[in-house]
Order: C-alpha cells, then sequence, then structure tokens
C-alpha cells in the first residue's frame, strides 16, 4: 500500500464498489417482490401492479438525468451521494414498515407510493454522482482506471445476484415484510460503507456549491415529482414522450444549423442505436413483471427436492453477466486481433436476435409442456440466459460507441438519451405484461397459458424483425461510424 491506495487501486474504488452493492443489493431485492408483493398481498388486480411496476422503474433510470443535473448545480457529488442514500434507506424502510404495522388502508397505500417516490429520488442523486467519482478517483492516464471500473461493475452484479435469492427466500420464509426489511438492511449496510469511507471520496468530489434554497428545495422536488407520477402511472408515458421530443427537437436544431457533414453521420447513427437499445430494453425488461408472474404461475419451480421461489430467479441474469462478460470480452479480443471482431452495429443485431430467442425458447417449453403441468424451469433458465447474452452484447458498446460519436457540444445529451433508453424500456415494458394480466384478480382462467403463449411469441416476432430491419443498414451504419 503506497500513496494511499491498497492493492494498487485507489481507497474510494472500493468504498464505492461495497456501497454500489449494497444499493443494488436494496434495489434488485426489492424489485424481485414488488409485483407479486402487490398483487398477493395488497391483492392489487394484475394491471394496476404492472403500470405501478413501470412506472417506478421507469422513473429509477428516468430521474437520474434530473438527479445529475440538480447535483451539478445545487447539491455537489457528496451531498448528492450521501442524501440519495439516505433517501433510498428511507424509502425501503417505508415499504418495509407499510407491510409489518397496522396501518389504515388508505394511509399504507399513500406509504407504499411515498416509499417508491423515495427511492426513485434516492437513486436519481445517488448513481450519476457515484459513477462520476469512479472515474474522479483515478488521473486520466491511470494504468489501473480500467481495472476500477470492472471492479465497480462486478460489484452492482454481485449485489443484484445475490439480492433476489436472499429477499425471496426470506420473503417465503417469514413473510413479504422480512424480505423488503432485508433490503432496508442492505441499504443501511451500504450507508454505513458509505460513511466510514467519506474522506477518501470527498476528496476528489467537485467542490461542492453553496448551500441555497435549493440544495434542499430541488431533492425534496424530486421526491413530489416522483409521488405524483407513482401515483398517478398513465402520466409517467405522457412526461417520457414529453421529455423525449425536447431531446430529439434540441438535436434536430443542432444537426439542422451547427453540425458538419461528418457530425450529422454520426448523430444519426447514434440515434438509430439508441432506437435499437430502447426496442431491446422494452422487450428484454420483463424480469420483474411478466416473467416473475410467468414464473409464480406456470412454471414448475422444484429443482430436484428443493423448490426456489419465482423472486429467487431474478439473480440468473446479474449472475450470467458476472460470468458471459469476461468471456464475451475476451472472445472479442481475439476475434479484433485477426480484424473479425463484429461490428457495433452487428453487436446490436445479435442483442436483438438473442432476445427474441429467449422468447421464442418459453413460448417452445409451454407448446412441449404436457397438459395440466406447469412449464419445466430450465426453459425460463435458458431465456434468461439467452437474454443475458444479448445485453452483454448490446449494452457495453452501445455505451461506448454513443459517447464516441455524439459531437461534443451534445455530448451529454445524448448520453442521457441513452440511459433514458432504459427508461423508455421499462415503461414499455411493464405494458407488455398487462398483455399477460389476469381478468380477475386472483384467478388465472381456462385460457391464462395462452395468453402468455401469444404475449411471448409477439415479443419474440418483434425482437427477431427489428434485428434483421438493423441488419438490412448495419453495412451504411457501420461504414458512418468508420469516418
Amino acid at each position: 500500500m503506497t500513496d494511499g491506495r491498497l492493492w494498487g487501486q485507489p481507497r474510494g474504488i472500493y468504498v464505492l464498489c461495497l456501497v454500489e452493492m449494497w444499493e443494488r443489493f436494496s434495489y434488485y431485492g426489492m424489485r424481485a417482490l414488488l409485483i407479486l408483493y402487490l398483487i398477493e398481498r395488497q391483492q392489487w388486480s394484475d394491471v394496476r401492479a404492472a403500470l405501478v411496476y413501470g412506472a417506478y422503474t421507469a422513473m429509477v433510470y428516468g430521474f437520474c438525468v434530473l438527479g445529475g443535473w440538480i447535483a451539478d448545480r445545487f447539491v455537489g457529488q457528496w451531498r448528492s451521494i450521501a442524501g440519495g442514500a439516505v433517501l433510498i434507506l428511507g424509502g425501503h424502510v417505508g415499504l418495509a414498515v407499510q407491510d409489518l404495522a397496522t396501518i389504515d388502508p388508505a394511509m399504507a397505500e399513500r406509504l407504499l407510493y411515498a416509499s417508491l417516490a423515495l427511492i426513485v429520488a434516492g437513486t436519481g442523486l445517488f448513481k450519476p454522482s457515484s459513477t462520476t467519482l469512479v472515474g474522479r478517483l483515478y488521473p486520466i492516464d491511470d494504468p489501473n482506471r480500467l481495472t476500477g471500473f470492472h471492479l465497480f461493475y462486478f460489484g452492482i452484479n454481485f449485489g443484484a445476484a445475490i439480492s433476489a435469492l436472499i429477499c425471496g427466500a426470506l420473503a417465503a420464509m417469514f413473510g413479504w415484510g422480512a424480505g423488503l426489511g432485508a433490503a432496508a438492511i442492505g441499504m443501511a449496510f451500504g450507508l454505513g460503507v458509505l460513511l466510514f469511507g467519506r474522506q477518501s471520496l470527498e476528496s476528489v468530489a467537485v467542490a461542492a456549491p453553496p448551500v441555497t434554497l435549493g440544495t434542499v428545495l430541488m431533492p425534496a422536488g424530486m421526491v413530489a415529482a416522483a409521488f405524483a407520477l407513482i401515483s398517478f402511472p398513465d402520466a409517467v408515458g405522457v412526461v417520457l414522450v414529453f421529455a423525449l421530443v425536447i431531446a430529439l427537437a434540441v438535436i434536430t436544431r443542432f444537426v439542422m444549423h451547427d453540425a458538419t457533414l461528418i457530425e450529422r453521420r454520426h448523430v444519426g447513427t447514434a440515434l438509430m442505436l439508441i432506437a435499437a437499445a430502447s426496442i431491446f430494453w422494452s422487450l428484454s425488461e420483463q424480469a420483474g413483471s411478466s416473467l416473475n408472474l410467468f414464473a409464480a404461475r406456470i412454471v414448475d419451480l422444484s429443482v430436484g427436492p428443493v423448490r426456489v421461489t419465482a423472486p429467487q430467479l431474478q439473480s440468473l441474469s446479474p449472475a450470467f453477466i458476472l460470468v458471459l462478460t469476461p468471456l464475451l470480452a475476451l472472445l472479442w479480443h481475439r476475434l479484433g486481433k485477426t480484424g473479425r471482431e463484429p461490428g457495433v452495429v452487428w453487436k446490436h443485431v445479435a442483442g436483438l436476435a438473442l432476445v427474441g430467442l429467449g422468447f421464442a425458447c418459453l413460448n417452445l417449453g409451454i407448446a412441449l409442456a404436457v397438459s395440466g403441468q406447469r412449464v419445466a424451469l430450465w426453459w425460463l433458465v435458458l431465456s434468461y440466459l439467452l437474454q443475458t447474452l444479448g445485453e452483454v452484447c448490446l449494452a457495453p458498446t452501445a455505451y461506448a460507441a454513443v459517447s464516441r460519436l455524439a459531437p461534443d457540444r451534445i455530448a451529454a445529451l445524448m448520453m442521457g438519451l441513452w440511459l433514458f433508453s432504459i427508461s423508455i424500456g421499462n415503461f414499455v415494458g411493464a405494458r407488455v405484461a398487462t398483455l399477460v394480466a389476469r381478468p380477475v384478480a386472483g384467478v388465472g382462467g381456462a385460457d391464462e397459458v395462452e395468453r402468455y403463449a401469444t404475449a411471448f411469441g409477439g415479443v419474440a416476432i418483434v425482437a427477431i424483425a427489428a434485428a434483421l430491419v438493423l441488419a438490412a443498414v448495419a453495412p451504411r451504419l457501420q461504414r458512418a461510424m468508420a469516418t
């Protein structure tokens, strides 16, 4: 350990990895339970639960754009991370309390919405600044910089992988409150690590702006806005469309009046990649909604003498990411040495095709299931594997490509739009989940399996069709990127 470093890395990276691990533990652990909790514990209809779930997950990502701006202008990076962590913890505690305590039903519902709003606003403040601080821990030419980002990425997915296993098991054994409480305890650990390692992070954060009324009012406004939108989930779609139109209008004005010919080609290519990513997330972000319900209602969850729970299967995707990411990186490296590595656009084509094949597997599993029996679990595992492989093909390359193609004058806006594609995907994905909703709460009906087959078949067709369309224009887009 020299120059304030531990094993060649700045101490702050270990703090951020642990904090991010526990934050993702709390987020994914609760997300794995949310839609089933709303339906089974709160007795909501499938449609209402899916719409609130979609509004919540869409805003978690959408508010990161707003939270990053507020951190830069009003709050500061360190205050945003610490304050965001406190809000997230408060939200998870609120969810556990409203389940465990004896509260008037109307008050419990308001507390549920308020708790989700706290998590949305807290994540919006926490995520942009925590990711920014990873980069600020290293000089630009530090050879350990890439390793630091790999450690950070590992922390994210490790926390996500273990969260659903633990929270799902506790919810099954001791009740929903225990699973929700475990998510709160995880975030409490994260906040403790953050405060313990404060000095290593505060020293590299951008100097915080002076404390003003906006330092308090802007985060409070985020909570209030999130509460209003969760209470009226249909309004989230209107807000997303409005924000998208404004972003595209600004980009169009730049392209028409200020961009060079090469910049126009780059912006057009980046927008095509963002559109492909939006379709990908809209189809693949079914894990916490329709696939969660499919596992609980249609799939045989027995693994030999052991029976897993539907929420625990949410650990498959992050676990696969941990395994597949280094393997695929090694494959790209070896293919690159011989000039055979697929281009960025072709990796997007592969991502869309793989998510389509993943849902086609579910359709095949439904078709091959013996009448009156549940679908074999390994079909769902195979689907998650294919979808995750598609994500590993698309997501890292998309992020890098958009950051490289975006002209400096609109670089932040273009990156925000790429992150916005995840928000759009979560919102649309929840709408897809309503296609399998039970018409009457608690009653599956004779056509329930057929509804899943129709919905999953439709997702597979859309994904493969999108892959074919993108493949048709891929050579032209690759040439534009090479300019």
